[in-house]
């Protein structure tokens, strides 16, 4: 096994280490076209745009197509009261076509604690039904025992309905090196998150659920991370026709974003087919990355 960098140790004895190298699936999923348009609502994306395919953040629910056969692993079950998704990258190599039919496998790459947390990395690669490699990803998850979290404020929730600014997604000009991206606001209402928890198969409860946001040492339910991701991918998406815009991204996860909290994604471009963005929300960065455009 590598050693550990960053001043980070191997988990000690803990057992959640023995998850290492473990393999799942594979699951398989067909993108049939009721799912991709609730998706598609869910993420304020353009239905004119994806009917015959699904957009790229839709690899988010091939993802969790498999991790929950890691998270019900009776290893990682009981480090799971805490589950935070902290950063994710991902590639694409060719578009999700609405109706086929994909499998996905998982892995565990490490497991490394920290602070009371483990830090699990978990690969997923997504095939077709020729078993062409269509996407991967490599997601880090924060986990561990809610008894291990500090107590927080408890947020009150927003109204279900309540939401800021979003804004269409409609495609724009392709800037040039050194250029800002147009900006793209966005604002999740409490029932966008239960409905991107049903278009994707992401329940973790600290979405949905008061309390497990709690013991999970959040003030309130949280914004899912792969929906700010997936607002990424639209600011991106919009500068490049067609259904497969996007050839890699990886996004870190910063800070919390809160139902009916506003964001807006903002960026530059570094050259011709790549940028740097951030998505906040007010002073507070929630999250940043860099993006990748198909040629």
């Amino acid at each position: 096994m590598p050693a550990p960098s960053n001043g980070e140790a191997t988990a000690p004895d803990s057992g959640l280490q023995a998850i290492e190298d473990r393999s799942y699936g594979p699951a398989t999923s067909t993108i049939d076209p009721g799912r991709a348009a609730r998706f598609v609502a869910a993420t304020r994306d353009d239905p004119a745009r994806w009917s015959e395919h699904a957009p790229p953040g839709f690899v988010a629910a091939l993802l969790f197509s498999v991790a929950p056969s890691f998270l019900a692993d009776e290893t990682a079950a009981p480090f799971t009261e805490v589950l935070i998704h902290a950063e994710q990258q991902f590639r694409w190599d060719r578009p999700f076509v609405v109706g086929d039919t994909y499998s996905a496998v998982g892995s565990v790459l490490s497991v490394r604690e920290r602070r009371g947390l483990y830090r699990v990395q978990f690969h997923v690669a997504v095939r077709d039904v020729e078993r062409r490699l269509t996407a991967a990803g490599t997601s880090v998850f924060l986990m561990g025992r809610g008894s291990e979290r500090p107590p927080v404020s408890d947020r009150p929730e927003p109204a279900p309905g309540a939401q800021g600014r979003n804004d269409a997604s409609v495609p724009t000009v392709l800037p040039g090196p050194g250029q800002p991206i147009p900006g793209l606001h966005r604002s999740a209402a409490r029932r966008d998150l239960q409905e991107y928890a049903t278009a994707t198969g992401d329940f973790n409860p600290i979405h949905v659920d008061h309390d497990a946001a709690l013991r999970a040492g959040l003030p309130g339910t949280v914004v899912h991370g792969l929906l700010t991701a997936s607002w990424a991918m639209q600011s991106f998406a919009r500068l490049v026709p067609g259904p497969a815009p996007l050839q890699g991204m990886t996004i870190r996860f910063r800070e919390p974003l809160f139902p009916a909290e506003p964001a807006v994604v903002t960026g530059v471009m570094e050259d011709e087919r790549s940028g740097r963005f951030e998505v906040a929300s007010g002073d507070r960065r929630v999250a940043s990355g860099v993006a990748v455009l198909r040629e």
